[in-house]
């Protein structure tokens, strides 16, 4: 499904910049040119659309997150180094609380969770432009943990329903991520850059659930392990804005 949102920012914001341009006088003649080796940039990530499923699960349109990351960047005329960290904290509910485990029907329920993705990341691109577009590919590798843990009412997962308890899930993965970006210069030592990625995840889910029940009112625990590979598409992996140095 369509997602408007992201593109509606991704215009305010290109809007803003083109508008501070006007107003930059030092800038207004500058054309950017290939980097010189040891030319650095910093830019902190505004917002991300990510995280849509690519194989056929329960269909996801994907998660919005804003300023959740950083990223540095050393070149070397067309050829860029890099390294980002990114922090992705999610909220969520799922269901209508309906003030008890026993009052829901069967197999429906209710949960409440948070949610943390942290991200860390080496890369490599390559740069395909002089002027103030600047196209550009390459591809990061990484190291993901991933911690969900919600409260849920109704239908447990081993336990006799009715059930109510908490789980918490930690989950560590590498991962490798080719992607296509565009940077635009908008003045002399600025920039806003977007990505396009695809993830490749593999690595290993802890679930842990503490279940409370008409046959275990003292609760029951259950604790185990599992692998797990993905595949996630980032229509809008990162929006940037750059300071170049």
């Amino acid at each position: 499904m369509f997602h408007p949102r992201p593109i509606i920012a991704a215009f305010l914001l290109s809007s803003g910049a083109l508008a501070f341009n006007a107003s930059a006088q030092d800038s207004s003649t500058a054309t950017p040119k290939a980097p010189e080796c040891g030319q650095q940039e910093i830019g902190i990530n505004l917002f991300s659309w990510i995280n849509i499923d690519l194989q056929g699960q329960a269909g996801s349109r994907g998660d919005l997150r804003y300023a959740s990351g950083l990223l540095y960047k050393w070149h070397c005329h067309r050829n860029v180094f890099r390294a980002g960290v990114d922090v992705l904290r999610n909220s969520y509910t799922i269901g209508t609380d309906l003030g008890g485990a026993a009052n829901y029907p069967e197999g429906q329920g209710y949960r409440d969770g948070q949610s943390t993705d942290t991200r860390i990341r080496l890369g490599y691109e390559r740069r395909f432009g002089d002027g103030r577009l600047q196209p550009y590919a390459g591809m990061d590798v990484g190291f993901r943990y991933f911690q969900d843990r919600y409260y849920f009412e109704g239908m447990g997962g081993f336990v006799y329903n009715p059930t109510s308890g908490t789980t918490t899930v930690r989950t560590q993965q590498v991962f490798i991520a080719p992607f296509v970006g565009l940077d635009y210069h908008f003045a002399n030592r600025w920039s806003v850059a977007m990505e396009l990625a695809v993830n490749y995840f593999s690595g290993q889910a802890i679930h842990h659930s503490d279940e409370y029940s008409i046959l275990h009112p003292d609760g029951e625990s259950l604790s185990y392990g599992e692998h797990q590979n993905m595949t996630t598409l980032d229509p809008v992996r990162s929006f940037c804005l750059v300071y170049h140095f």
